[in-house]
């Protein structure tokens, strides 16, 4: 079910990260409709952000789905900093991709959130995709290494195995000249008698 056609929906890059979200219900008067619920993100924009819950009521979902209906939302980035704090309205929901039977995907526009707070939330998303990505790349790097590294150790041990058989052939050629050399001491001191 669309809400409303949402403008901005495709303004602002949306940014895939998953955070945990809690939120609650509220009038146009700001009384709570329901309790504390928890969502996860599935994505950020600037403007916005999409949950997905599993533990949406029908008659939960009836009641975002009221003009009068906010969200008063906390998006839990981190767990040792504050959560940001927004005010949200349902823009569009549609079946979630989990299991559960109640699992819904709600598009959510903001209604109130600080400026500093709504680029700290796009830092953060973009922040974790830089992270991300350089992990990915040091890990791929790692990898390289550990190869480049086998590969050198092979060839070094292939280039000791060839020194060490240089070196036997050499020992053997040095014993076999000492008795080469001690046989012919030997002829020449039975030559040296003889005379």
């Amino acid at each position: 079910m669309k809400k409303k056609d949402f403008p901005e929906r495709r303004r602002y890059i949306r940014l895939k990260k998953i955070f945990p979200v809690e939120f609650r219900i509220i009038d146009s008067g700001n009384q709570p409709l329901s309790g504390l619920l928890q969502g996860f993100s599935r994505d950020v924009g600037f403007n916005g952000i999409c949950l997905e819950i599993n533990q949406l009521s029908p008659e939960q979902l009836e009641q975002l789905r009221s003009d009068q209906a906010r969200l008063h939302l906390f998006l839990n980035l981190t767990t040792w900093q504050e959560p940001v704090k927004a005010t949200g309205r349902l823009c569009w929901d549609r079946p979630g991709s989990s299991t559960h039977p109640h699992s819904r995907l709600l598009g959510i526009e903001y209604v109130t959130i600080d400026s500093s707070e709504q680029k700290r939330v796009i830092r953060y998303a973009r922040n974790s995709r830089f992270i991300n990505q350089a992990a990915v790349s040091l890990f791929v790097l790692m990898i390289v290494f550990s190869v480049a590294l086998t590969l050198e150790n092979v060839r070094l041990s292939q280039s000791n195995k060839s020194l060490l058989r240089d070196f036997i052939r050499f020992t053997e050629r040095q014993q076999d000249t000492r008795n080469q050399l001690n046989r012919l001491r030997l002829e020449k001191q039975i030559v040296e008698r003889m005379l």
